[in-house]
């Protein structure tokens, strides 16, 4: 500001000097004169002018500071703006991104609002998918899902694509869930057929144009996974039988698989027909192979194309698994057949059963499955447990009598009556026949009743009983020629057990004791007791009664029921051919220790006698 003063003061200087120079010396004497005094009266007017308008040089004052405060302030913002400019610089640049993305935004809103109605439709597809697999609709359900990928394809960066995806994807998987439900459930071939095509085309849904040459093995796949749910849903069938009456569970068990596999048989080959032909001979003309038909990869060495070597592996390979899946029903029909036979504890049951089984073996041999030759060995164990332990029940029980009963001898007069009457009739069919063919072909096709001398002695009948209901037991299963010998040893074990506990008794109770017996006379071979000898005993009129009784069951047992039981089971299994060796009963042999001892006591009775 000084320096702008300074500027401006000088024209003046410049013309007052002009001035000066032109006075005279009088006029340049009178000058410093006249300039104090024109010093004074400036002075005065600056000092009058000062004290009239001291408050306007205070307010001047006053002003100037301020100013020169804000003055200093704004030079402060001025710092702070310059240094806050890079930031500011940031946020505006930041600031024109965020409008350039609100901008593109509002651009993909404003086309999402103009394709609204086509977006709702694309974002609903997943909800219009389940309510057709809840529905059953599975072919409309299959369709937009086929929509759905080539959407997918076509826009595979829109996130809203990919979901959309993803939602169709869990809706086939619910589809493939329910249908394989079905399967699992019981269906009849049109439900199969239906389901199948659907399974194939989900199957085939993610399969790209060039991946097509793999379909063989999706349809394999699709095979197995037939059998597999359908193998779930015959032992579904078989889960909800009742076990508690081994009868009534066979019956019923083979029946469900009678009808289960036979119509999954049936429902597999119609489904899958075109690929389980038979093959043709090699012999056939290279030009003829296009109409050939399907078949192994053996009648088309030279002049086959992929598709039809493919097609031939397609065929084994189903041929393969259909005979495992029925390989693996029959093996568990025969495991439930070995766990419920020895529940059957008659021959006429295992009879009815057998019978049953080998309807259901010719029934399911109408498709190829029938196991007749697997049922022959079960049945044969299962009767020859049935028919040891009949036997083994009634030695048991002899054994058990000879050991510890008290011999007696029922009253004799209604068994001589009827011996009597049976002598008449025996005499009257003698007289009548005159020894001619027919009457003995009449007479050994008479039934075989028990001799009624046995009923003289309890234990002997009692023994009789059983070996007969074992007998029974084998009649209803003579088809099977290898319980012929089975019987003819355990009626053999029998009669040899009958004859060992009669000649322990008679060693070992005294009452039974023949008097006056030579040791040297009956002499016990080594058998399971060891060997021993019949000693001399006495015993009282009670005893003599109860050794008469003991010696006259001993001879019914060695005369009547050992020659009559071999006869039940030569006549049991008459008509039983390639029995093989040892199917008949050596009554003699099975008998002949218990000889040796009533030959022992009859012969020191008559020392005694003597």
């Amino acid at each position: 500001m000084a320096a702008t003063d300074r500027a401006s003061a000088l024209p003046a200087d410049d013309s007052y000097l002009s001035d000066l120079l032109s006075y005279g010396v009088e006029r340049l004497n009178e000058e410093p004169d006249r300039l104090a005094s024109e010093r004074q009266r400036a002075e005065r007017r600056a000092r009058q002018a000062a004290v009239e308008h001291y408050r306007a040089f205070v307010g001047a004052a006053e002003c100037y500071a301020t100013v020169r405060r804000e003055v200093a302030g704004i030079e402060r913002g001025l710092e702070a703006m310059r240094a806050s400019l890079p930031t500011l610089r940031a946020g505006c640049e930041a600031f024109a991104t965020e409008a350039a993305d609100i901008s593109r935004a509002r651009a993909k809103t404003r086309d999402a609002a103009a394709d609204q109605a086509a977006l709702l439709d694309a974002l609903e597809i997943p909800a219009l998918q389940d309510t057709c697999v809840r529905h059953g609709n599975y072919d409309e359900a299959l369709d937009l899902e086929a929509h759905v990928a080539k959407f997918v394809a076509s826009a595979h960066s829109v996130p809203a694509a990919r979901l959309i995806g993803r939602g169709a994807e869990r809706s086939v998987r619910d589809a493939v869930a329910r249908l394989l439900a079905k399967l699992r459930a019981p269906a009849t071939l049109p439900e199969c057929l239906r389901v199948v095509g659907h399974l194939r085309r989900a199957m085939r849904t993610g399969l790209s144009a060039d991946a097509y040459s793999d379909a063989s093995d999706d349809e394999v796949i699709l095979r197995r996974v037939f059998l597999r749910c359908r193998a779930r849903f015959v032992r579904d069938r078989v889960d909800e039988l009742d076990r508690t009456d081994a009868r009534d569970f066979f019956r019923r068990r083979t029946d469900a698989a009678r009808t289960h596999v036979f119509d999954v048989v049936t429902q597999y080959r119609a489904i899958f027909a075109d690929e389980d032909e038979e093959p043709e001979s090699s012999n056939a003309p290279e030009s003829s192979s296009a109409a050939a038909p399907r078949g192994g990869p053996e009648g088309y060495s030279v002049g086959v194309d992929d598709s039809r070597r493919a097609s031939n592996s397609l065929s084994l390979a189903s041929s393969s698994l259909l005979a495992e899946w029925c390989s693996s029903r029959v093996d568990e029909y025969l495991a439930d057949l070995e766990a419920t036979l020895p529940r059957l504890e008659d021959g006429a049951a295992l009879a009815a059963a057998e019978e049953h089984a080998r309807y259901c073996a010719t029934s399911l041999g109408r498709v190829g499955v029938d196991f007749r030759a697997e049922l022959a060995r079960p049945f044969e164990r299962a009767a020859e447990a049935a028919i040891d332990a009949t036997l083994d029940r009634a030695a048991s029980a002899f054994e058990r009598e000879a050991r510890e009963g008290r011999w007696t001898s029922m009253p004799s007069a209604a068994v001589a009556a009827e011996q009597a009457a049976e002598e008449a009739r025996r005499k009257n069919a003698e007289g009548n026949g005159g020894g001619s063919d027919r009457t003995a072909l009449e007479r050994s096709a008479a039934p075989l009743d028990p001799p009624y001398a046995l009923l003289e002695h309890p234990a002997t009948a009692a023994l009789c009983n059983g070996v007969l209901a074992a007998l029974n037991d084998a009649r209803h299963l003579v088809a099977h020629a290898r319980l012929r010998g089975v019987c003819a040893r355990g009626v053999r074990a029998v009669l040899r057990r009958a004859a060992s506990a009669m000649c322990d008794a008679a060693r070992r109770r005294p009452e039974l004791r023949a008097a006056d017996v030579e040791s040297e006379d009956f002499e016990r071979p080594s058998d399971g007791f060891g060997p021993g000898k019949t000693g001399a005993g006495a015993g009282g009129s009670g005893g003599s009664r109860e050794r008469d009784a003991f010696d006259a069951a001993a001879e019914a047992t060695a005369d009547v029921l050992a020659p009559f039981l071999a006869a039940a089971h030569a006549r049991t299994f008459a008509g039983v051919r390639g029995a093989g060796a040892g199917g008949e009963v050596d009554a003699e042999e099975a008998v002949e220790e218990l000889r040796k001892m009533i030959l022992a006591r009859v012969g020191g009775a008559s020392k005694r006698r003597s």
